[in-house]
């Protein structure tokens, strides 16, 4: 930081791979990277400029006026040396000043630092309400802000950083120009909405029941995939909702999902994915996950895998060539199971494990299941089967009779 504390304007400058980028209360597009002496220029007030002579652009101007303005090694050496200005008062100073309490800096500290802060804040995360950026400053305790904001400002630097390298490298499996054109725009509009993304910090989105839930919500739906996604140091723990849905999105991008642990909800639809990512693994809070329209079969270790999704209460594997079922006997808030239009035989693992109310859906239809599980008529199992979702037509006539004397 350089200047008094008590600044009305700040002016921030980021540094990446390329240089320096000014970002100042009234900048309103980013400006090209450029070296250190043409940002300061450029971050230097109209008045103050013409008062050193400069000229905006004229960073070899500033490096030559402070060259010559600099006292030499020697100089800084000797006065370095110097024993320092004592800390604390004499008499009579105090006495000139008023006193102790009067010598005190008109302005306290602690609000000179918040109004900073908020400045700060204000250029990380332009769409932050000003309640919500109240609420972010109260959390904060006054000893770590100055840590926190510094490692927010490095945060964004570095995502900045990644996205552009990512922008930059090659790719290959290009067809033609026309191809390569359109991975490029992909890139780019993917670029944008992940730094727009991770400032929106105490995002509210409106979920498909209309209910607003907390978190920010990145939707990528409809937009093709490039060979390859990035790989992010930035943090998008503040993501609840992700839609990468009718978008390509396959195998090769499931290590992208890992930047987002703390989703609630997850939309891969109709797209190309053979296995069940992985990092659903981390994904503790997830309460609604959609696969439907893919090419899974889930093996063994992918129905593990989904076994663990513990919060789930919505989970859709319609129009899958699914080879087995899932297992929800560990997912006792399950309430809508989309199994539709799958090759399957058995029923899902687990269906009983818990209580099942009237609210509970499940969706067979579409499948090869030509039996029923043996259930007590009139019991509250008995229910779950008779409110399935079930072709007759594929059951047995044997089977079909039980099914509607249920």
């Amino acid at each position: 930081e350089a200047g008094p504390a008590t600044a009305r304007t700040t002016h921030v400058l980021l540094r990446n791979t390329q240089g320096y980028q000014v970002h100042g209360p009234a900048t309103t597009q980013r400006s090209p990277p450029t070296d250190l002496y043409q940002a300061i220029v450029q971050a230097l007030p109209a008045d103050r400029r013409d008062a050193l002579g400069i000229q905006a652009g004229e960073g070899d101007a500033l490096r030559q006026w402070l060259k010559q303005r600099v006292a030499s090694l020697a100089e800084r050496r000797k006065i370095l040396a110097e024993p320092p200005v004592s800390v604390i008062q004499g008499r009579e100073t105090s006495r000139l000043l008023g006193g102790p309490v009067l010598s005190r800096s008109a302005t306290p500290p602690s609000r000179t630092q918040t109004e900073h802060a908020r400045q700060t804040l204000q250029l990380l995360f332009p769409h932050l309400s000003e309640a919500r950026l109240n609420r972010f400053l109260d959390d904060i305790p006054n000893t770590q802000l100055r840590k926190t904001l510094n490692g927010l400002v490095l945060e964004k630097q570095q995502l900045h950083t990644d996205l552009l390298g990512w922008q930059n490298s090659v790719i290959l499996s290009l067809r033609d120009a026309a191809h390569e054109q359109q991975v490029r725009a992909s890139i780019r509009q993917l670029t944008g909405m992940l730094e727009r993304c991770w400032s929106e910090r105490f995002a509210e989105y409106t979920d498909d029941w209309g209910h607003v839930q907390q978190g920010a919500s990145l939707k990528l739906r409809g937009i093709p995939m490039p060979p390859r996604l990035p790989t992010l140091s930035a943090s998008f723990e503040h993501v609840t909702f992700l839609d990468a849905s009718v978008c390509n999105f396959g195998d090769a991008h499931s290590d992208f999902l890992k930047h987002f642990p703390a989703l609630r909800a997850l939309n891969l639809a109709d797209n190309r994915l053979t296995q069940v990512p992985k990092a659903l693994e981390q994904m503790r809070f997830l309460r609604v996950l959609k696969l439907a329209g893919n090419r899974l079969e889930l093996a063994a270790h992918e129905v593990a895998r989904l076994k663990k999704l513990r919060a789930l209460n919505s989970l859709d594997l319609s129009n899958n060539p699914l080879a087995r079922a899932p297992d929800i006997s560990w997912m006792p808030g399950l309430r809508l199971l989309y199994l539709s239009g799958t090759p399957l035989e058995t029923w899902p693992d687990g269906l009983f494990a818990h209580p099942r109310d009237d609210a509970f859906v499940l969706d067979l239809r579409g499948t090869r299941i030509s039996r029923i599980p043996t259930v007590e008529t009139g019991s509250a199992r008995a229910r779950v089967v008779a409110r399935t979702r079930l072709d007759r037509r594929t059951l047995v006539d044997e089977q079909r009779a039980r099914y509607e004397g249920l």
